[in-house]
């Protein structure tokens, strides 16, 4: 008999939001209790930088963390290179306001915490 281990986080309570290009939805969750989960899909060929505000929490820590996924929306990950799409994370400086740069044709995963 296996058993199955549990992650430390879990993606939960979550729906898909679809969007036209250039069109923008604004949409809120939250992850437990001290941080905020943000995930943006830019399917455009440029980078976008957006100014992100998060209302509704009293101090937000200074740094947070990145997860980015980028590649031209024809690559895959084969056996001969199946390192083309692959997850970089980092840190960036965050607050109640601060900008962020998308990259062209990525998906990105910001955690904040407050």
């Amino acid at each position: 008999m296996t058993k199955r281990i549990r992650p430390k986080k879990e993606l939960r309570g979550f729906q898909r939001v679809s969007l036209n290009p250039g069109q923008v939805k604004t949409v809120y969750f939250e992850i437990g209790k001290k941080d905020v989960l943000m995930k943006v899909a830019n399917n455009r060929d440029v980078s976008e930088t957006v100014n992100i505000t998060l209302n509704g929490v009293n101090s937000v820590t200074s740094k947070a963390i990145s997860t980015i996924f980028t590649g031209k929306p024809e690559d895959v990950n084969s056996i001969k290179e199946p390192e083309k799409i692959i997850p970089l994370d980092g840190t960036f400086d965050a607050g109640n306001n601060f900008n962020f740069t998308f990259p062209a044709y990525s998906v990105t995963l910001l955690s904040v915490s407050y």
